[in-house]
């Protein structure tokens, strides 16, 4: 199915996080790749809610004799901000927020709290809801609402309290900040988007997506993915390489779950992988 204009949804499948490099690209639960290097983005697991609404738009009256004139709207005067809630506590995700670290204190691995002076890094978020095409001739169609945050930044929050015979939720403060391109490196356009920044970008697809970033080195020509492909086609996987959509069969071919291209990217060369995968 394609092109699927009008839907609903419900529910909230998976939810996947990488820290972003300096050039805004997803690099795993780092942020930083060497030449050479591949990673997945990580999936969140036991999310109980992920909500980054858009926020409503300024007002401005003009009343007169008795009556209102007319009514002006603006742009929002904040970004989407929100929270996600956590039925697990993810220590590397607690600590990468913040720019802290997770330590290996012998068998015990901790995170800390509230530290002195946070680094509160971007992030790429893609949040995957199980949708129904309401479009005529798909009417029904089983798939998936695909929402993609270039860059959000996140405060762990924590827990507000333990109680007995109650389950401890865990806590993270959202703001997404508008990006001027998407994190496999597509830039916003007014020919494409209608605007050249935005906070977040939708679509329906009929299987769940990720995302897969790997660093050329100039020699290597193949990577393997960390979700196979539902299918090896260019409507379930695109690659990206600086930014610039290559073209399956021509410049990379795909295997199961290996990647191989026709030329090994140039050292530190970013080739993001969009993966529709069915498992």
């Amino acid at each position: 199915m394609a092109n699927v204009t009008q839907f609903n949804s419900a529910g909230l499948a998976t939810v996947f996080w990488a820290m972003n490099n300096s050039a805004g690209y997803p690099c795993g639960t780092a942020g930083t790749l060497s030449n050479g290097a591949d990673a997945s983005m990580a999936r969140l697991i036991g999310v109980e809610s992920f909500s980054l609404p858009l926020q409503e738009p300024r007002q401005a009256s003009i009343p007169g004799d008795d009556d209102i004139q007319a009514i002006y709207l603006f742009p929002p005067e904040t970004l989407p901000n929100g929270d996600i809630v956590l039925g697990n506590i993810d220590l590397t995700f607690w600590a990468k927020q913040q720019g802290m670290v997770v330590y290996a204190d012998g068998e015990y691995s901790g995170v800390v709290g509230q530290p002195d002076q946070p680094t509160y890094g971007n992030m790429t978020f893609i949040v995957n809801a199980q949708a129904k095409s309401a479009q005529s001739g798909s009417v029904g169609n089983p798939g998936y609402r695909v929402k993609v945050y270039p860059k959000v930044q996140a405060v762990p929050i924590g827990d507000a309290g333990q109680q007995a015979a109650t389950a401890t939720k865990f806590t993270h403060k959202l703001i997404a900040n508008k990006s001027d391109k998407l994190p496999w490196g597509e830039s916003f356009t007014v020919a494409n988007h209608g605007t050249t920044r935005a906070a977040v970008y939708e679509y329906y697809s009929d299987y769940r997506h990720v995302l897969h970033t790997h660093i050329g080195d100039g020699s290597d020509t193949s990577f393997t993915l960390g979700y196979t492909p539902a299918a090896a086609t260019a409507g379930k996987i695109q690659l990206w390489k600086d930014g610039v959509l290559k073209t399956i069969t021509t410049d990379w071919s795909v295997s199961g779950s290996v990647i191989t291209e026709a030329a090994a990217p140039a050292a530190a060369a970013v080739v993001v992988a969009r993966v529709a995968y069915s498992s």
